[in-house]
């Protein structure tokens, strides 16, 4: 499911005042009174709106995380795997083949997750718009709307012109640096 349009907002009509007139406050104070439910309606929809679209991209978030944290399990038993492969006297050599085996799986689905973080990231940049940072996000959102930055993938709400900050996610490039540790510690153990 992607993200749409956020619902619009009516703006209220003219309100009455205390000073007017009867016969201009009565005609003013019943269309002001009548258009409050429709934007409880309206506001109630864009309220749904942004738990949607939260939910979405905490999805995409968490299955980046989940990837992540399957590639350094596997890239852990790759490296359990190889050091008992390497204590193992009568089966070294069949140990480390299997060794490097899991350790190429391990490869292989740290690219799985490389390319899940990446689509993840784009779709989140994609939907809320990404900026080098909170001023020039501030500058090119409105109030309420959302915004990531480049560096971090943070997203953040435009509140009345101040940033705030929505989530907290590890980067791209922390979950990439992981698993290519893991893999280089994998690679340089096995025989």
């Amino acid at each position: 499911m992607a993200i749409t349009t956020p619902p619009e907002i009516t703006p209220y009509p003219e309100a009455p005042q205390r000073n007017q007139a009867e016969s201009v406050f009565v005609p003013l104070a019943n269309t002001f009174v009548a258009s409050l439910e429709p934007r409880r309606v309206e506001m109630q929809a864009l309220a749904d709106w942004m738990k949607t679209a939260t939910d979405y991209i905490d999805g995409g978030v968490q299955a980046v995380a989940d990837s992540v944290a399957g590639a350094t399990q596997e890239a852990k038993d790759a490296r359990d795997a190889a050091q008992l492969a390497e204590s193992g006297a009568v089966s070294a050599k069949g140990g480390a083949e299997t060794a490097q085996g899991l350790a190429e799986d391990a490869r292989d689905a740290s690219q799985l997750a490389e390319t899940g973080a990446v689509a993840a990231e784009a779709t989140v940049r994609a939907t809320v718009g990404s900026y080098p940072d909170t001023t020039t996000g501030l500058a090119a959102t409105t109030d309420g709307q959302y915004f990531a930055l480049d560096s971090t993938g943070n997203v953040y709400l435009n509140n009345a012109g101040a940033a705030e900050q929505i989530t907290d996610y590890a980067s791209l490039a922390d979950g990439i640096g992981m698993i290519s540790a893991a893999l280089d510690a994998i690679n340089g153990e096995v025989v």
